[in-house]
């Protein structure tokens, strides 16, 4: 039971986190970079190049 809840709770927070990041997205003017090109561009920090093309 314990695992079962842990599993929903987090669940939970991992959606309320893609919610959270969708709409920063969106006030930021940023709707149009792909979430994985972005998170790829970080883990090879090349943000900057990703930041210039596409805005």
């Amino acid at each position: 039971m314990a695992i079962r809840q842990f599993l929903y709770f987090f669940s939970i927070l991992v959606y309320n986190l893609w919610i959270l990041i969708n709409l920063i997205r969106r006030i930021y003017g940023l709707s149009h970079i792909i979430l994985m090109d972005f998170l790829i561009a970080m883990g090879n920090r090349k943000w900057k190049t990703i930041m210039n093309s596409n805005g």
